[in-house]
């Protein structure tokens, strides 16, 4: 079966992306849906997860943990 000429995303939707600001520098950030997913799994694993959790990421600027989640 070839692609026709209207097909051209074979992997699927682009990344989401969700916004995170930082509580000590305040800067904002977009943070890509793969390493939020990463980090739930790592909270479902040490069992830390719950529904609607969203986590709290290591600021790039800040080099600390204090990147949170703002919704839109």
């Amino acid at each position: 079966m070839e692609m026709g000429d209207k097909e051209d995303v074979p992997f699927g939707p682009p990344p989401k992306y969700y916004n995170y600001r930082c509580s000590r520098c305040m800067q904002q950030h977009e943070i890509n849906e793969a390493i939020i997913d990463a980090t739930i799994g790592w909270a479902e694993y040490d069992g830390e997860y719950y529904e609607g959790f969203m986590p709290i990421l290591e600021c790039p600027d800040c080099a600390k943990e204090t990147l949170e989640y703002v919704k839109d």
